[in-house]
Formats: structure tokens, C-alpha cells, sequence
């Protein structure tokens, strides 16, 4: 890693702490029931969660 002075090295790490899965009928049936449908939980979209996206309201930062 080159040195620059003024920027600041940082990573990020995205926890998993409770998996649920569910059919894709189950899914829209729980969003449908949420409002707005805004999801306070996170959704992948693959068992790896290389396609994922996260609610940051719903992250704990340490």
C-alpha cells in the first residue's frame, strides 16, 4: 500500500447475525404489510450475500 499523507485507511465489515429465509409469496406479504414498504432488516438475494444490501438504521457501529 502506497503512502498518502492526508487519507486515512479504513474497511468496512458487515456482520450477519440471524438468517431468515423466506419464499418469495412470504416476502411480499411481509413487505406489503410494512410501511411504505421500508424493511428495517437487510435482503440478499443469494446464500453468500454477495447481492445484499443493508439498512444502515438497523447496523450497529462498534
Amino acid at each position: 500500500m502506497k503512502q498518502n499523507p492526508g487519507y486515512a485507511a479504513w474497511m468496512k465489515a458487515d456482520l450477519v447475525n440471524e438468517i431468515e429465509k423466506l419464499a418469495y409469496e412470504q416476502f411480499i406479504e411481509y413487505s406489503t404489510k410494512t410501511r411504505r414498504n421500508y424493511l428495517r432488516q437487510g435482503i440478499a438475494f443469494d446464500a453468500n450475500f454477495n447481492l445484499a444490501f443493508w439498512n444502515r438504521k438497523s447496523m450497529r457501529t462498534f
